[in-house]
């Protein structure tokens, strides 16, 4: 009897052991496949990370560009106005002298004027 037993206990213990190496077994091959997927994921945020350097080095040139570009708009804008602003001058002088043309104010001297003018030269 007591040999049944300790037969009947090794037998227990012996299952028991085998289903916590089969535990166990399941436990390292999820550990092994996360192990993987975590490699996996590391290596993808690696290769992005590479890849948002490389693009933000390209936006900032890209930035730097457009910066260019808005100082040259900026002058050429400028440039722009002062010759506006020039060629609105020159258009009013035009205009004022056709309006003296049209006036005439030489037509308002006498000939007495003229004479006194002639005389004193």
């Amino acid at each position: 009897m007591a040999v049944d037993t300790v037969k009947k206990e090794v037998s227990e213990l012996s299952l028991y052991l085998r289903s916590m190496a089969s535990r166990l077994k399941t436990l390292e091959d999820t550990s092994n496949q996360l192990s993987n997927r975590i490699n996996t994921l590391s290596t993808r945020i690696k290769e992005a990370k590479q890849h948002a350097i490389k693009d933000k080095e390209v936006i900032k040139k890209e930035l730097s560009c457009i910066k260019e570009d808005v100082r040259a708009i900026q002058k050429t804008t400028l440039q722009i106005i002062n010759h506006l602003k020039n060629s609105v001058k020159s258009d009013e002088f035009e205009r004022f002298k056709k309006r003296i043309d049209v006036w005439g104010p030489e037509r308002f001297v006498t000939r007495r004027e003229v004479k006194k003018v002639l005389e004193q030269l």
